[in-house]
């Protein structure tokens, strides 16, 4: 029995032998951590003993190797720097894209990884900052590298070339435009006067002008090498005009032209203009100077009436104000008008002391003046309560003899027209006529009166202005008979129209018509050889309508 035991056991143990890999070749196959609880001998195995009746062993726990996951190595830490400069231990050194370092800093320019870095003396790299190198600036930028082409650094523009090189001077980066680099190296703008001539660099964009440009209002022209021209005032015939750099030169076409501060206007040709003038582009009248032809500015006096011209020389209107059931002037700046003739829009107006616009009859210095309702002064003819009177050009009221469109009138003292010299009427009505026409002539006044009627009832239909002899050849004074008419009389030098025949080689007829074109047509004053001279419509008048018979009194 106990041998039989014996025999099990060493199979078991030859078996287990077999199955159960070495501890080397458990390390082989990554199997660290197997650690089996018995190692088995195949000469020195231990056996059970004997004598333990039915005792069995056991195998070891073992897993198999197929299910076994391996455990994940650390992963290395991550370089710490990576194609940039660090400093490390005191000195700068420029680590790869693996972190490894693969040059240190040495003062000037370094060539790294295919790119250009500046040291400072310190030994630092710059970065953002100008750096001056062999006798050149450079602005090395974010990433420490020497910047090309425009660059803005403290708001100003620099050109840097393709080495990173700050210019001065001309510059023309690509194309054709050019800019002006100032000895700073920023970018010019504005104005420039180099070797002389001037440029203009556009605010902005810093690019050298040509051609036509606007500079604070003012057209200004440049060649194609940027030299600016000037334009210039030409006197011509005794006017003004105004050439361009190019040659060319502003008309109305151009509207009002901004021309050394001051503004102007010119005709269709081109010649300055003066005077009131329309801007249509504005809906505003400008005042041009008579002297000078600029837009004048502020209080102006215009033939007598003043006008105010704001700062941009545009006219502002006065205006009218109603109250207190008149009217009232204010001007333009404030204030009211008061105490006077004032003008406005090319009409006078009479204001009393407190400033109330007058109207109607006004007495002013001797003279009377005629107010329209609307205050307008009156000149010319106007009727008044059914009355007409003559107002001169001044508005002064006019008396005595006024010839006017060709005829004469007699305006009494009061200034009111009557159809009638009342003196002549007067003397009339003692006088019979064969007809029911008279004429009487005052030589004195030099006036010719047609009436119709007859003794006594005489009306006078006609007072005209007429021109008698001189004193070396009066007209014949007295009483007369028209005995005749004719349609012209004269010589080789003149001739005289429509004449009525009342003694003699004396005649009632038209003023003289020279062959050259001239008239004497005076009348008011003794000119005539005796005879009586009329407006040659007059004249046709009395040819046309005084019969042969009637009575003719010359006094």
């Amino acid at each position: 029995m106990r041998k039989r035991k014996r025999l099990a056991a060493l199979a078991i143990a030859a078996a287990l032998t077999c199955a159960l890999p070495s501890v080397a070749h458990a390390q082989e196959d990554g199997l660290d951590d197997f650690a089996p609880e018995a190692s088995v001998d195949s000469t020195t195995a231990s056996l059970a003993e004997e004598d333990d009746a039915d005792a069995s062993v056991e195998a070891p726990d073992v897993q198999d190797e197929g299910s076994q996951e391996p455990a994940k190595p650390e992963e290395p830490a991550a370089p710490l720097h990576t194609s940039t400069w660090a400093e490390q231990d005191g000195v700068w050194r420029y680590f790869d894209a693996d972190g490894k370092a693969i040059a240190t800093a040495e003062p000037g320019f370094m060539d790294v990884a295919g790119m250009r870095f500046y040291i400072n003396a310190s030994g630092k790299p710059a970065f953002d900052q100008w750096v001056l190198a062999d006798g050149a600036w450079y602005w090395m930028n974010a990433q420490g590298n020497p910047a090309t082409g425009w660059q803005q650094v403290s708001g100003k523009w620099y050109f840097l070339d393709g080495s990173g090189k700050m210019q001065t001077g001309w510059v023309r980066p690509s194309g054709s435009t050019w800019y002006w680099l100032k000895p700073s190296g920023a970018m010019g703008e504005g104005w420039l006067l180099d070797g002389g001539s001037w440029y203009y660099l556009k605010p902005g964009s810093g690019a050298m002008a040509t051609g036509w440009y606007l500079v604070d209002g003012e057209w200004n022209w440049s060649s194609p090498s940027g030299k600016w021209r000037p334009n210039e005032w030409v006197r011509q015939n005794g006017r003004w005009w105004y050439r361009w750099a190019d040659g060319d030169y502003p008309t109305s076409r151009n509207g009002v032209q901004k021309i050394d501060g001051n503004y102007y206007a010119f005709d269709d040709n081109g010649w300055m203009r003066t005077g009131w003038y329309y801007d249509g582009a504005q809906g505003k009248w400008l005042y041009l100077s008579p002297a000078s032809g600029s837009a004048m500015r502020g209080w102006v006096a215009i033939d007598g009436e003043w006008f105010y011209l704001d700062d941009r020389c545009q006219w502002v209107p006065n205006s009218w104000e109603y109250d207190g059931g008149t009217w009232w002037l204010r001007w333009a700046t404030g204030g009211y008008a008061s105490g006077g003739w004032e003008k406005v829009d090319g009409d006078w107006y009479l204001f009393d002391g407190r400033g109330a616009m007058l109207t109607g009859w006004q007495k002013v210095g001797g003279s009377w003046y005629y107010l329209r309702e609307s205050g307008r002064m009156a000149t010319g003819w106007v009727e008044v309560n059914g009355k007409w009177y003559y107002l001169n050009g001044d508005g002064s009221m006019r008396t005595g003899w006024l010839f006017d469109g060709g005829e004469w009138y007699f305006l009494d003292n009061s200034g009111a027209w009557n159809l009638e010299d009342p003196e002549m009427t007067a003397y009339a009505q003692g006088f019979s006529s064969a007809t029911n026409w008279l004429i009487l002539v005052d030589t004195e006044e030099n006036q010719l009166g047609v009436f119709f009627g007859s003794y006594g009832n005489w009306t006078c239909e006609y007072l005209w202005r007429c021109s008698c002899g001189t004193a070396w050849t009066p007209t014949p004074k007295g009483t007369y008979t028209v005995t005749g008419h004719g349609y012209s009389f004269g010589s080789s030098s003149y001739t005289c129209y429509y004449y009525t025949q009342f003694w003699g080689d004396y005649l009632i007829h038209s003023v003289i018509y020279y062959k050259n074109g001239t008239v004497e047509d005076a009348l008011g004053r003794g000119l005539s050889q005796g005879c009586v001279r009329l407006e040659i419509g007059n004249a046709k008048w009395v040819y046309d309508n005084v019969p042969t018979g009637s009575k003719v009194y010359i006094y």
